[in-house]
């Protein structure tokens, strides 16, 4: 297209692939303002019979009456248009993280409306992280969901991605998409952390307090003052498989809360940590925990907690989430036998790794 213009075409459209009948779809860049949707060819499967009410009125439909299509070009920007139809809620998400690789999206439209969008991010590993899943609720439970993971995970296969990533956090909203996974014989999700919330008046008489005694050896510590040498011993410890990537005390996350984040000194050697953010203005989220072994038996972790509470309660900020490693087994079970009377709200961090064949 030598004079895009002519074609009624702005600046930001004329950056464009073309190619002709037979030889694949077009792909073309979208304005800011509306990302293109491609149509993709309909299922084998025999169509399903399905009845859907709309907001007004119930109508019956074919789900072969159902559009899917390809959405290209998305980044943060465009994304917003989408936000009512993401699932968890996107906007939210590039307040903490960086686009890192090619965003698509498929769509399904009825009545030229989208009822139903899923979203990926093709990693540099190769590997395509599903961001969102969302079906309008008058439209769930009809097949729709299944497709649009469906066809994401053939996507990823075209874009030669080796598996797809999903992350979620189990609520009663993500029972649904377990069951998608279970009828498209994925493997079952892994539970990264529990997690739990509360309100930090809960912990006045902190369950985790006098439960431990450190000996005169060792040593809490504010985490901002770790050295540079031992923030390159732990990371080496690391790489040797002393601890879980998950609860690697380092990371990208600019919101490092210095009241509550404490390490253990143990002859002068650093075997703990408990690394947090300031996740809002009211909120501490309690993010890495860990005690190296063989210190770990001896439940250093729990008088890192205790004491991190209590600056907490001193700076009298009113919320506190968790997060612990399933992979922590005894602090799994000090979470679920002392601290889970205290809190609000439980869930758990939950994965999947599935191979793209």
């Amino acid at each position: 297209v030598r004079q895009p213009g002519l074609l009624g075409m702005d600046q930001d459209e004329a950056d464009r692939l073309v190619t002709f009948p037979g030889s694949g779809v077009v792909t073309i860049k979208p304005t800011t303002k509306k990302a293109l949707t491609i149509p993709i060819a309909a299922p084998d499967q025999e169509p399903e019979r399905a009845i859907a009410s709309n907001l007004s009125t119930a109508t019956t439909f074919d789900i072969s009456q159902i559009r899917f299509q390809k959405v290209f070009h998305l980044n943060p920007k465009n994304l917003e248009e989408y936000d009512d139809l993401t699932f968890p809620r996107l906007k939210k998400r590039w307040k903490n993280y960086q686009q890192q690789g090619e965003i698509f999206g498929i769509s399904a439209s009825f009545s030229e409306s989208i009822i139903g969008l899923a979203i990926a991010e093709v990693m540099p590993d190769n590997i395509a992280n599903l961001i969102s899943l969302f079906v309008q609720t008058p439209y769930r439970n009809k097949g729709i969901g299944t497709r649009l993971l469906t066809y994401s995970m053939k996507e990823s296969r075209q874009q030669e991605c080796e598996a797809i990533q999903l992350n979620y956090h189990a609520t009663e909203s993500t029972l649904a998409l377990e069951r998608i996974l279970e009828k498209l014989r994925c493997q079952k999700p892994k539970t990264q952390f529990f997690l739990g919330r509360a309100t930090i008046a809960n912990f006045v008489e902190n369950p985790s307090k006098g439960r431990v005694h450190l000996p005169p050896e060792s040593q809490v510590f504010p985490w901002t003052g770790l050295t540079k040498a031992e923030g390159e011993t732990i990371k080496s410890i690391g790489e040797s498989g002393a601890y879980p990537s998950e609860v690697c005390p380092f990371g990208n996350d600019p919101r490092l809360e210095s009241t509550t984040s404490l390490g253990i000194r143990y002859n002068e050697s650093v075997v703990g940590w408990l690394v947090t953010h300031r996740v809002s203005e009211d909120t501490i989220r309690y993010t890495h925990w860990w005690t190296l072994e063989p210190y770990r038996s001896q439940g250093w972790s729990i008088a890192l907690l205790a004491a991190a509470l209590d600056r907490q309660i001193a700076a009298n900020i009113p919320y506190a989430t968790f997060a612990v490693s399933a992979k922590e087994k005894p602090m799994v079970r000090f979470f679920q036998r002392r601290m889970m009377p205290y809190l609000d709200y439980t869930s758990e961090s939950k994965t999947l790794l599935q191979p793209l064949k």
